[in-house]
């Protein structure tokens, strides 16, 4: 029996930064895990982006922190420094076809 799964609901805020994260594992995965101010430059970029935006670091760490506590599968490992790293495991909570 295939057991429901409720998704949560996301910001604009999160969907840009998690969409990000996502485009940026597979687009460019030799910087892959992303730096803060490298995640900041995805979310801000000007090209394949609607609406353009432009978040600052604490934005983005801040909506890293709702993304963890959402369930998102997304963990963090002390970023406190800008050239600290983000990691995502999306696996346990969204299945994503690559295919």
């Amino acid at each position: 029996m295939e057991e429901n799964i409720t998704l949560p609901q996301l910001n604009q805020e999160q969907i840009r930064v998690l969409g990000c994260l996502l485009e940026k594992s597979k687009t460019t995965p030799e910087y892959y895990p992303l730096t803060v101010n490298a995640l900041v430059a995805a979310c801000n970029q000007k090209t394949s982006r609607k609406p353009v935006v432009n978040y600052n670091e604490e934005t983005v760490i801040h909506t890293l922190d709702s993304l963890q506590k959402n369930r998102t599968g997304l963990y963090r490992d002390g970023w406190l420094l800008p050239c600290d790293q983000i990691q995502t495991q999306f696996g346990h909570t969204i299945s994503i076809d690559t295919g």
